[in-house]
């Protein structure tokens, strides 16, 4: 049974006309916390003014709101360089209508006739476009001089142009940035005070155009020539809306440089703002071709397209049912040396089911699988249920050159000929009462990097996490020494066998890879056997043997070990993530005499790497929008025995917590499932930023803040956030900010088993009231993270355009129409984008060029063609961008 429905105009144009009710974006921000620096503007009570009940566009929470309040605007368009020379430019204003844009961005400057200010206005409006306006100067733009600010804002909208952007017909359609690009130009902290002057202006000038009689939304551009984001963290976008009568704000982001040269980097920037409750907006689209390592055009557009997600909600009828969803690829697909991801989201009634508690209770399970064009069947790795996280969970698999053996593969399965990927659910154990939705999203096939060095060490730094291992005791003395070429790792055997262990491996041992060294067996050492083995993050898996017998004592050996299927089967089944290595049966003589010595030791991956190079980035950044983003209770006691037993409750973006009970001293949470954070690294420059609200009401209870990391063996416990009662402010938000220092012997590159964070409230005999609210804003883990390499999309199951799924077969009492409950789930609205630019004003930036001749739409670029009909790009989003024309509505 299989049903497709097409969403493109249906699901997504139905969210961009519906509006949804809004709550308060204020949250507990309050707008006299800050008192302003910059001198309030006084008004001229004679000066043009909107009229009062002139319909404007509204925002409510992340969206852009029709001027009736109940449909969504989603301004997508180009970017013009009208002040440059706005009589030879104003001609384009209806070519880039031409081209399907729904918006325009006029960038204005000081010089801008206000005739031909007008005339553009008139002529955008009666193409249809919203406008974005903007002022761009040599003293404004990448500069933060708050005097030359209020000088132009004066001078530009509060005086001549005021007279044009007042009146009532422009209101419905016009959106303004205050400044184009202007503010600190070096900060890119979130934490850091260098944003004070930044805002502290923007809020005067917020203030000043309320004062004025504008209700329009204003768009608050990011410093940093328009691209840092993190002015916008830590609350920052809350306290701007508390400085807005209106409530009417939306956030620009400039994407041209590094700082969005990836999705991830793209979704974390709008994420910090959405989060906040807050639209954004692209002011400017660029593009690699025209800044070294800057952002690229497919992934802002496909970021700014929003997502869709599939949701089946089974009707199950009992324990042992069965269900394989199956999801085509739009052509025959070939998986050698490629990479499969997916995303998948279990509702938590199936992740905290009751029957998961009763003894030798089977979790429901899942597992990936693969048609081919003879419809043969290979399944991939799959997992219980249990072990998921709450929310989405995020599942990679690497392909080499043959199937993975963790799975089954039907005889006469042709891996180069796939043509569909599905998801098995098994009920197992799991009765029909645990019901709820499951979700996928963003299946995609990758080409694969070929044959890649995963791990590499010359031991010039140490030992390099090589240790022994907890099994029996027995060790070798393990040091650093002068080998033949480099530094060699020194092994002087103290029993009649050793093991050591590397743990934390970004290695996947269920696919092929080789092992490679250099060994000097030393020639007194002439009985002993070798093996290779599977090792975790507690220095011992068990099983997954293999390695070699035939080292020469006495000399150095070239040694090179290639795990067959059966090895990475069992591998694949200890569950480790590190290698092991013993040597054995030593002979008396032999123990506490010389040494063995290893250099050079490499593992490479036949199914590549991805990224192995790192760079400074975002490790986790919290998203409490709809959930405790995986944040749960450790039920650790108080030192009067009581556990902690918190109410998490999400609200605005952030978490609010307070006590279940009061009297309790104790609240004390931890990161569930912490081996999603595939990108935590503890290593150089890790930092931890947690932004919290922590009431008055406990400044007198010796109030003590902690945020904890437990190493993966157990060896420490530490808090590198440890702060008590005047250390903390009160009544107001505080971000705390530092890069911890661990002890020696934390291990920095194991799964941690603990990150939490602890609060105790111990003076006197209250303890923490159920009415002591502290609110968690966000919590952001910063540090090395891999640079995510060049992305070579060979097939996907898109739901952003159309949801084709198909039961491929069921097993049980469930039927295939019980299976096949299918609905859209909406994961995250479009936002508004420009594209730099349609014709540049400056030699230097001619790569943006969109066009050859401004004046005529059919000489499009490449870059123009890319921006007009990639997928996500004009032509495909224009049908969404507007219910009507900005000219039409404003004339009933």
């Amino acid at each position: 049974m299989r049903t497709k429905m097409t969403l493109l105009a249906s699901l997504i144009g139905a969210s961009l006309l519906v509006g949804c009710g809004g709550g308060d974006m204020l949250s507990r921000s309050d707008s006299e916390t800050h008192k302003l620096t910059p001198e309030v503007v006084v008004e001229d009570p004679l000066a043009a003014r909107p009229s009062e009940n002139a319909p404007v566009l509204r925002t409510n929470e992340t969206k852009i709101m029709w001027t009736d309040g109940e449909r969504h605007v989603l301004p997508v368009g180009i970017e013009l360089d009208y002040g440059a020379d706005s009589t030879e430019r104003f001609g384009a204003v209806s070519e880039i209508a031409k081209v399907s844009a729904g918006a325009i961005r006029l960038v204005l400057t000081p010089e801008t006739p206000v005739a031909n200010l007008e005339a553009a206005l008139n002529r955008a409006a009666t193409e249809g476009l919203f406008i974005n306006l903007t002022l761009n100067d040599p003293a404004l733009y990448c500069k933060d001089s708050g005097a030359e600010l209020l000088r132009l804002t004066k001078e530009t909208w509060f005086g001549k142009f005021r007279p044009i952007i007042a009146q009532d017909q422009y209101q419905s359609m016009l959106m303004i940035s205050i400044a184009r690009g202007w503010g600190p130009k070096e900060v890119f902290d979130p934490t850091s005070s260098g944003y004070r002057e930044y805002m502290d202006y923007t809020k005067t000038l917020i203030r000043d155009f309320r004062k004025a009689g504008f209700k329009l939304p204003l768009v608050v551009e990011a410093p940093g020539c328009g691209e840092d984001f993190n002015a916008f963290d830590a609350n920052r976008v809350r306290e701007l809306l508390a400085a807005d009568t209106e409530k009417n704000l939306i956030f620009g982001l400039a994407a041209k440089g590094k700082t969005y040269n990836t999705s991830t980097k793209i979704s974390n920037a709008v994420n910090v703002i959405r989060a906040q409750r807050a639209p954004v907006i692209i002011t400017e689209v660029g593009g690699s071709d025209v800044v070294e390592k800057g952002a690229k055009v497919e992934q802002v557009l496909d970021g700014a397209f929003g997502d869709v997600a599939l949701s089946v909600n089974p009707q199950w009828q009992g324990p042992g049912d069965k269900i394989a969803y199956l999801f085509p690829f739009a052509a025959t697909q070939n998986l050698q040396n490629t990479q499969l991801s997916f995303d998948i989201s279990f509702d938590d009634a199936y992740l905290n089911a009751d029957y998961l508690a009763m003894e030798g209770a089977v979790s429901m399970g899942y597992q990936l699988y693969l048609r081919d064009v003879n419809d043969n069947y290979a399944s991939i790795k799959g997992d219980e249920v249990k072990n998921a996280s709450s929310g989405w969970n995020s599942i990679t698999y690497k392909i080499g050159a043959s199937m993975p053996t963790a799975g089954f593969v039907s005889d006469g399965f042709d891996m180069t000929q796939v043509v569909a990927v599905g998801v098995e659910i098994a009920a197992q154990d799991k009765p029909s009462s645990v019901a709820g939705p499951i979700k996928f999203d963003n299946f995609k096939l990758i080409e694969g990097t070929g044959p890649a060095v995963v791990y590499a060490s010359d031991f010039s730094a140490g030992v390099d996490g090589w240790k022994n291992s907890q099994w029996q005791g027995k060790t070798a003395s393990i040091d650093v020494v002068d080998g033949e070429a480099t530094k060699a790792l020194s092994l002087v055997p103290q029993d009649d066998q050793f093991e050591i262990t590397r743990t934390g491996l970004v290695v996947d041992l269920t696919q092929p890879f080789t092992m490679t060294a250099r060994i000097y067996i030393p020639a007194s050492i002439t009985n002993f056997g070798m093996g290779i083995f599977a090792a975790n993050s507690t220095n011992w898996a068990g099983g997954g043997w293999g390695g070699a017998w035939n080292l020469i004592p006495g000399q150095w050996n070239d040694y090179s070990f290639t795990p067959d299927e059966a090895t990475l089967a069992s591998f694949a089944a200890s569950g480790g993530n590190g290698l092991g290595i013993q040597f054995s049966q030593f002979a008396a003589g032999q123990i506490k005499g010389d040494a063995i010595l290893i250099e050079n030791l490499q593992i490479v991956s036949a199914a590549g790497s991805g990224a192995t190079e790192t760079e400074f980035g975002v490790q986790y950044r919290s998203d409490f929008s709809s959930s405790a983003d995986g944040w749960g209770n450790t039920a650790w006691p108080d030192d009067n025995g009581v556990p902690s037993s918190p109410v998490l409750t999400p609200s605005n973006g952030e978490l609010v917590v307070a006590s279940s009970k009061d009297g309790a001293e104790r609240i004390s949470l931890q990161k569930n499932n912490l081996t999603s954070l595939d990108s935590l690294n503890l290593g150089e420059g890790f930092k931890v930023t947690v932004n919290v609200f922590i009431p008055e009401s406990l400044r007198n209870t010796e109030f003590n803040f902690q945020m904890f990391f437990q190493d993966a063996n157990w060896s420490h416990h530490n808090s590198p956030i440890d702060m008590t009662g005047d250390e903390l402010t009160y009544g107001e938000w505080m971000a705390i900010s530092v890069e911890p220092e661990f002890p020696e012997g934390f291990d920095m590159t194991g799964t941690p088993k603990f990150v939490g964070i602890d609060m105790f409230a111990r003076k006197g005999a209250g303890g923490f009231k159920t009415t002591d609210e502290v609110i968690i804003g966000s919590i952001l883990f910063e540090g090395q993270v891999p640079v995510e390499p060049e992305e070579v999309v060979l097939g996907a199951v898109d739901f952003n355009r159309s949801q084709d799924v198909m039961v491929d077969f069921v097993v049980g009492a469930i039927t295939e129409a019980q299976a096949l409950i299918v609905a859209p789930e909406v994961v995250s609205d479009p936002f508004g984008w420009f594209a730099s630019t349609w014709f540049a004003a400056s030699p230097e930036d001619a790569a943006y060029d969109l066009v050859t001749d401004l004046k005529d739409a059919s000489t499009l670029t490449e870059r123009g063609e890319l921006i007009t009909n990639t997928p996500g790009g004009l032509a495909e989003m224009r049908s969404l961008l507007v219910p009507e024309k900005p000219a039409d509505a404003a004339a009933k």
